[in-house]
């Protein structure tokens, strides 16, 4: 839910999108792994996406800690997936 939730938060509808235009260098079969929780996420695509994010913890990518999540951040990825968790 974290992958989706990051997706949907820097303005991607698409996995295929996301993947090709923002990651540019994970392919979409990959990222919707990711999403579906098939795989992790690996030190590369956290560090592609912490260089395209600076403000995103590791940690939460990684296991979900909030404890080094800015505070807005935070709250407007929860209610990312808040959304996301109600959508049938």
């Amino acid at each position: 839910m974290r992958a989706r939730a990051l997706r949907v938060y820097c303005g991607y509808e698409s996995q295929k999108n996301f993947a090709e235009k923002f990651l540019k260098v994970v392919s979409p079969g990959r990222w919707g792994n990711v999403e579906r929780g098939n795989i992790p996420f690996s030190f590369r695509l956290i560090k592609i996406i912490k260089k395209k994010v600076p403000a995103i913890d590791t940690e939460w990518l990684r296991d979900g800690n909030e404890d080094k999540m800015p505070v807005g951040m935070l709250r407007e990825l929860k209610a990312i997936m808040a959304k996301l968790s109600a959508e049938p």
